[in-house]
């Protein structure tokens, strides 16, 4: 099965998802949540980079375009940025789609070893987001961040990047895990919770 394939798959089951994270900040407690969106997942597979080859990128239609054969790895690996290329930040798309594959065994892991509040000089950068979450799964060689900017409707976050850690470190104010829930089609789930949280 091709790679896009498996991250449209995957990606289209977290659309029944929405992560609860509680967190302390300064000892008080934070709270928000994570939803999908079907138009989130081109952005986040770095498609938009990919602007040397002809394909409909009508963000609402990507993943039924995925799924029925229209976007395969064949159109994506004919793209100059979907390799890494030396000195192009955003080239290795292909990297991208491999991580975005396991987008929820990041999230759902214990093993989320950093949650950062964006750094003030940081927000209106490349990156637009508000926390920065850093994961690394037991077979990856490096971690990975995931990028969550609030969504411009609703209470919600949402994911803006995600990418495999390279040469740039992204941190801010940390941010510690007391409570990581997930709710799947109704049913609550929860992750993690730490020792002295009661909540």
């Amino acid at each position: 099965m091709d790679e896009i394939t498996r991250a449209a798959l995957n990606f289209d089951q977290l659309l029944k998802s929405t992560y609860v994270f509680t967190l302390s900040k300064k000892r008080k407690i934070l709270e928000f949540s994570v939803d999908f969106v079907n138009t989130d997942f081109f952005h986040i597979a770095g498609l938009q980079y990919l602007d040397d080859i002809v394909f409909d990128q009508t963000r609402n239609r990507t993943i039924s375009l995925v799924l029925s054969g229209v976007i395969s790895d064949q159109l994506l690996s004919s793209a100059v940025m979907y390799h890494t290329v030396a000195g192009i930040e955003h080239s290795d798309v292909r990297g991208r789609i491999r991580r975005l594959i396991k987008l929820e065994r990041y999230l759902d892991t214990d093993n989320i070893i950093r949650v950062y509040v964006v750094r003030p000089q940081d927000r209106g950068s490349l990156i637009d987001a508000d926390y920065v979450i850093k994961s690394q799964l037991p077979e990856d060689t490096s971690p990975v961040f995931i990028f969550l900017r609030k969504r411009s409707k609703g209470d919600c976050y949402g994911i803006s990047s995600m990418f495999e850690k390279k040469s740039n470190e992204y941190a801010g104010e940390q941010l510690f895990w007391m409570k990581k829930t997930k709710i799947t089609n109704g049913i609550e789930n929860v992750l993690y919770k730490h020792p002295n949280y009661e909540g």
